[in-house]
């Protein structure tokens, strides 16, 4: 019985433990930068591409 039940939370856990490092990694990866854009023409943005300044595309 107890061997039962160790098994089940090793299994748990080993299956759990990728999903909780990748979102841990995914987090530390997020890009941390903020703005706000503000639209003082009679048009609507649609579409907005941001880049790193010091990128080449």
């Amino acid at each position: 019985m107890l061997q039962n039940t160790l098994r089940k939370v090793l299994i748990a856990t080993s299956l759990l433990l990728p999903a909780t490092l990748t979102l841990n990694v995914s987090k530390a990866l997020a890009d941390q930068r903020d703005f706000i854009v503000h639209n003082k023409t009679s048009y609507a943005i649609v579409n907005l591409y941001v880049s790193d300044s010091h990128s080449d595309s």
